[in-house]
């Protein structure tokens, strides 16, 4: 499921803390409190690297002891008290390896918000505000977003913000900007006055592949649509069209692709 973020912001720092301190404890760690206090000094809350040098502390030690017993075991074909020093640097050595692997499973983009959001909204802040951010799967986001809602006495400005899209346009997708009708009739002339017949002409199946890209497209935004009307957001006019509309945009691209093949291009 792709990630999304929630953004809370809040006008008094206590409440901030408060609603922290409850997503922490729903087990939401991929938060993070951000304030500013009245002479502009940022004030940061992120449990990430509390929690990764904690993971990396008994990842160490298991990796170490694992090591070392079995290095014991081995030698010596059963368990014995005592560890010698050969023993010691083998554990050592698995205590390193699998430090330096939870190192690479620990990252930021996994397990905790992106730092350039964090410095983003940092700097966006105005004198005595708070904003919590939150990254997690956008189907989940729902839970805190009616959580941050609770017992507040100034409720929060709450804002969902969705994962953007795959560049489903390519570099030949074009933006041109509309003719007026009198520049239109013009190109027109042009382009009559420059065609010409080609006996063998040249295939393309440029527009066959446009119309796939802009049904993934809408597919793409519906489902963005869609996640966002169950988290009770807002829709303008033209969003709730295009959710009514959806099947007749897509039954119409089916249409041309099953019954315009490839070759008829």
């Amino acid at each position: 499921m792709k990630t999304g973020i929630l953004i809370a912001y809040y006008q008094k720092r206590n409440e901030a803390r408060k609603a922290y301190r409850k997503l922490q404890s729903m087990r939401y760690y991929r938060s993070v409190l951000v304030s500013k206090s009245a002479d502009d000094e940022v004030r940061q809350l992120d449990p990430f690297n509390l929690r990764r040098i904690l993971h990396l502390f008994v990842v160490f030690i298991l990796s170490g002891t694992i090591t070392g017993s079995l290095v014991l075991v081995l030698r010596s074909g059963g368990p014995t008290p005592g560890w010698s020093s050969l023993t010691l640097i083998h554990g050592l050595a698995g205590g390193s390896l699998g430090l330096l692997l939870c190192a690479a499973w620990f990252r930021r983009s996994r397990f905790g918000v992106d730092s350039k959001l964090i410095k983003d909204h940092s700097r966006w802040l105005v004198s005595g505000e708070s904003i919590l951010i939150l990254q997690g799967p956008i189907g989940t986001l729902s839970v805190p977003m009616a959580a941050l809602s609770e017992n507040s006495e100034i409720p929060p400005a709450v804002f969902v913000l969705h994962p953007k899209g795959n560049g489903l346009f390519g570099e030949d997708w074009d933006i041109v900007t509309p003719l007026d009708p009198l520049r239109t009739q013009e190109h027109a002339l042009y382009l009559a006055a420059e065609h010409q017949v080609v006996k063998k002409p040249v295939r393309s199946t440029g527009l066959l592949k446009r119309l796939e890209r802009s049904r993934r497209w809408i597919q793409q935004g519906c489902l963005s649509l869609t996640e966002a009307s169950r988290m009770d957001q807002s829709l303008s006019p033209i969003a709730e069209w295009l959710l009514d509309n959806e099947y007749i945009l897509e039954s119409n691209a089916r249409d041309v692709l099953l019954n315009l093949p490839p070759r008829f291009y």
